[in-house]
């Protein structure tokens, strides 16, 4: 991987945060499938990924893409460019022909064109769930995008409000690119490869709704084990548990004091951080995806459960609605009842069956070849507009 000044002129330069990181989650899962598909349908030479030093190898890049790695230690640098704005990217490797900063995590300096994607605005309106750097870092990358960026791109609707309002950005600068689902969860994971994974975590086909993402107070996991202690045991004898999968994150473990609190113990099981081989089999053999989440920018998880044939039930924040449409069905953060009654609404079977049908055809519309062809469009746009 080289790191010599001049490797990136001439070229579209995708900025991530990270490459590599060993349990990325949303944004991380952003940065791999746009990449890919982008690489798909252009010729992957006329860019590059550029990133601060890591640790780690980078394993899922496609054929042809080049990764360069900015010289320098990765906390230092990214100080300096949240500070200062300085030293710029064009300094280190050489000028691209344009920048797209893949998530606003400190500002990329560059006099070259740039694109940038906010997933979301939550570091100004909750500002309580990230640390003090992450919030320092992304307020003073928003603020570098809603100068400087040719064009932001947003998954939601929601998120582009937010955006406009927020960062006072004219409507025109700001693209709706909804994301994609990943063809592992269209894809049929065989009974075998189901018990298996199942046995692993220690839970049975059907017998456990399941939640990804990290346990924090802002995943909001109390609703959802509140709602199964009121259901208490399924028409079968059997209570139902809830399988999270995801690392602990920002007031876990404030979460899981207000679980013993509340005798919730029994309906938890805690996967830990589940990797991408595993967690098709255990989605897909779920009771139902559930994402109480208390505010998404877009929300992976209920898009790739309707893709693996699994019933969604979201919370009614933020652009959780939006994305999943009808197809899903949804149920007030705070409202334990409403959860326990979609729970309880899913294991009737014609309710069952008319979720699964929705949400296949629903999630078929999000597509990582269709994210990427809109981007690349933009791209072509702020290019055809010079610099």
């Amino acid at each position: 991987m080289r790191r010599s000044r001049g490797d990136v002129s001439g070229r579209i330069a995708l900025v991530a945060h990270r490459l590599a990181a060993p349990t990325a989650t949303g944004v991380g899962r952003y940065n791999v499938e746009l990449t890919r598909a982008i690489a798909e349908r252009d010729d992957a030479r006329r860019f590059v990924l550029v990133s601060a030093a890591e640790r780690e190898a980078v394993t899922w890049l496609p054929p042809g893409l080049e990764v360069v790695r900015l010289p320098g230690n990765r906390r230092l640098l990214h100080t300096a460019w949240a500070a200062t704005e300085a030293p710029t990217l064009d300094r280190l490797i050489g000028r691209p022909s344009l920048v797209h900063v893949l998530s606003p995590f400190v500002p990329v300096p560059t006099a070259a064109p740039t694109v940038w994607t906010v997933h979301d605005v939550m570091p100004f309106t909750n500002a309580d769930w990230f640390r003090r750097w992450e919030r320092w870092g992304f307020r003073r990358a928003a603020q570098s995008a809603a100068r400087n960026a040719r064009r932001i791109i947003t998954p939601s609707g929601t998120t582009a409000a937010q955006v406009i309002e927020r960062l006072k950005v004219p409507a025109w600068r700001v693209s709706i690119v909804p994301y994609g689902v990943s063809d592992a969860f269209r894809t049929a994971v065989p009974a075998a490869r189901s018990a298996e994974v199942c046995g692993r975590y220690g839970v049975e086909r059907d017998r456990y709704v399941v939640m990804v993402g990290a346990l924090s107070s802002r995943k909001n996991p109390l609703v959802v084990l509140k709602a199964l202690k009121a259901l208490a045991v399924r028409p079968d004898g059997r209570s139902l548990t809830l399988l999270l999968a995801g690392p602990t994150g920002q007031g876990g473990n404030e979460v899981l004091d207000e679980v013993r609190r509340l005798g919730l113990d029994p309906f938890l099981r805690l996967a830990g951080y589940v990797p991408d081989d595993d967690l098709p089999a255990l989605v897909s053999s779920a009771l139902a995806l559930v994402h109480p989440s208390r505010h998404e920018g877009f929300g992976f998880p209920p898009l790739e459960a309707m893709a693996a044939g699994t019933p969604a039930v979201v919370a009614a924040s933020g652009s959780l609605p939006e994305v999943v449409g009808d197809a899903a069905l949804i149920a007030g953060a705070d409202d334990p009842a409403a959860w326990a009654a979609a729970i309880t609404a899913i294991q009737d079977e014609a309710t069952r069956a008319r979720l699964i049908d929705a949400g296949l055809a629903h999630s078929a519309t999000f597509t990582w070849a269709r994210a990427a062809a809109r981007t690349l469009a933009i791209y072509d746009e702020v290019l055809a507009a010079g610099a």
